[in-house]
């Protein structure tokens, strides 16, 4: 599926605050890919898919997961919030015909982070915190400090807000 194509089934999908949010992570993802050298293309589109499913009921994120026999915890899955990325992988492959597992990865790790994570894993996650939509506490400390290699203050900031969630991390 085109770009332009999939913008359009996200402007129908997602709320208005969401579409605006994905379009701030996509347009992000391209700056930090021309920043640390990787395919901006391909970081704009895993900006505007990281969303995809995040406003679905979690019965739903639930059955997108069961049908593709994908085993989460149960902490992720009871939480649309965690499980928003994992469903999105699977609906960027499935509904938006998007092959690349760099991609899809991105997606699926985008709110949680992984050990070692890739290059565009790191992009996606960074990019969903500083888009110009956001405003929480501490924002603007990690707008300041994007350039480091991978921002510690932003994934303080991840670790706290979901320490503070009683969400293990593991």
């Amino acid at each position: 599926m085109k770009l332009t194509d999939i913008k359009k089934d996200l402007k129908n999908r997602l709320s208005e605050r969401r579409y605006v949010h994905s379009a701030g992570v996509a347009a992000s993802a391209y700056i930090l890919a021309e920043k640390y050298g990787y395919n901006p293309q391909k970081a704009e589109l895993a900006g505007w898919l990281h969303d995809c499913a995040k406003e679905m009921k979690l019965e739903e994120m639930q059955d997108i997961i069961d049908e593709q026999n994908l085993q989460v915890d149960e902490y992720m899955r009871s939480s649309r919030a965690l499980l928003h990325g994992p469903a999105g992988s699977i609906m960027a492959k499935t509904v938006y015909g998007i092959k690349d597992r760099d991609i899809q990865n991105s997606i699926f790790f985008h709110t949680t982070g992984r050990p070692q994570m890739e290059l565009l894993d790191k992009i996606i996650f960074l990019a969903d915190y500083i888009e110009p939509s956001r405003d929480f506490p501490g924002i603007n400390i990690i707008r300041r400090n994007w350039m480091q290699p991978f921002c510690p203050l932003m994934t303080q900031q991840s670790v706290t807000y979901w320490t503070k969630k009683s969400i293990s991390m593991n």
